[in-house]
């Protein structure tokens, strides 16, 4: 979480079928469109607009500014909580809040919808994380001592490789999203060579240079090495390897698994 969040608000709702049945899906999204707050209701009233923003409020603080559309609900819920004077409401001062709904729109139809309202409470919220955590706009950020700084602290040597390791991340994410095949796959984007993950990545000869394959397996050895170096006790590596030990073996070689992939030492730490 960013350190600046108490800045901008933008508080919207949209519509979601679950069997037929119409539920709102509420949402509070900072000026740098982190969602800070995100549940499932089955109507759209002063109650859930107010546990909304408190819920928001108690974990962030007090916004200097909440912009809203024009449901009435939203002006109800400030005057009970006394910020009435700090919303804001305009035709096109909300679009961060609805551009948001874009990406969920698109995983919505992948998914063919939802059956149960829990159902969408949980991956509105997963959703929302893995959205916060590759939100980072790091090329777009003027200081280059911050992603510096965040790439050192992911184990990557520098900015610009941090920048094309969350291109193609979000590549990855982007086909898992759309239910699109990674089977036998060749990415279009490509983990770039780092030196010290050269025992885990496998490589291929590309004229007189090795390079890393561009297939599935190096994104994700990177993505390991990155979560072990925030913790040791993250269960990612080991969920992953024995996801793939249960696969047979031309399975594996088809997602671009070498022969001796449980050798390297991202995964023979983990079975340590």
């Amino acid at each position: 979480m960013r350190q600046i969040i108490r800045w901008q608000w933008h508080l919207d709702e949209v519509f979601v079928k679950i069997n037929g049945e119409t539920h709102c899906l509420w949402r509070a999204v900072d000026h740098e469109d982190e969602v800070l707050e995100s549940f499932v209701t089955k109507t759209r009233h002063k109650t859930a607009a107010l546990r909304l923003l408190r819920d928001a409020m108690k974990r962030y603080g007090s916004p200097c500014i909440v912009v809203t559309d024009r449901l009435r609900s939203y002006g109800t819920a400030m005057k009970t909580i006394g910020n009435v004077k700090r919303q804001e409401v305009g035709r096109q001062l909300n679009n961060r809040a609805q551009n948001i709904h874009l990406p969920f729109r698109r995983r919505e139809r992948a998914m063919s919808r939802f059956r149960r309202m829990s159902n969408l409470q949980k991956f509105a919220s997963t959703h929302a994380s893995f959205h916060n955590h590759f939100n980072l706009e790091i090329s777009a950020t003027p200081d280059t001592n911050i992603g510096s700084a965040v790439a050192k602290d992911l184990g990557l040597p520098t900015r610009e490789t941090l920048e094309r390791v969350i291109r193609t991340v979000a590549y990855v994410r982007n086909i898992c999203a759309n239910h699109g095949r990674l089977w036998n796959r060749r990415l279009v984007k490509r983990i770039p060579k780092l030196k010290r993950f050269g025992d885990d990545l496998s490589v291929e000869k590309i004229g007189e240079q090795a390079q890393p394959e561009n297939y599935i397996y190096n994104v994700l050895v990177v993505l390991c090495r990155m979560l072990l170096r925030q913790s040791l006790d993250t269960s990612f590596p080991a969920r992953v390897a024995a996801l793939i030990t249960a696969r047979p073996g031309h399975q594996q070689l088809a997602l671009g698994f070498p022969a001796n992939w449980e050798s390297p030492p991202v995964w023979t730490d983990v079975n340590d």
